[in-house]
């Protein structure tokens, strides 16, 4: 990742890049790096102490939140 002016370049694979605004980027936890926009659901993981999101399609994946992130993501998400 690198920013360009007040922009961020995130190196994808093969390659290639995007260029986004860093305001929809954000680290959710250590080995995270989740565009914003694809959040579809904040949630209490099962055990009931900690955090996961839920990304849109086509990636549909389910991903921890750590402690540190958790304020930024409700922040951004406008909770």
């Amino acid at each position: 990742m690198e920013r360009i002016k007040d922009r961020v370049a995130i190196h994808l694979a093969r390659g290639r890049r995007r260029i986004m605004d860093p305001g929809e980027i954000y680290f959710v936890h250590r080995d995270y790096l989740v565009n914003i926009r694809r959040v579809r659901e904040v949630r209490r993981r099962r055990t009931g102490r900690d955090w996961e999101l839920k990304l849109s399609s086509p990636a549909n994946r389910i991903l921890p939140i750590s402690r540190r992130a958790l304020g930024k993501i409700w922040s951004a998400l406008g909770e």
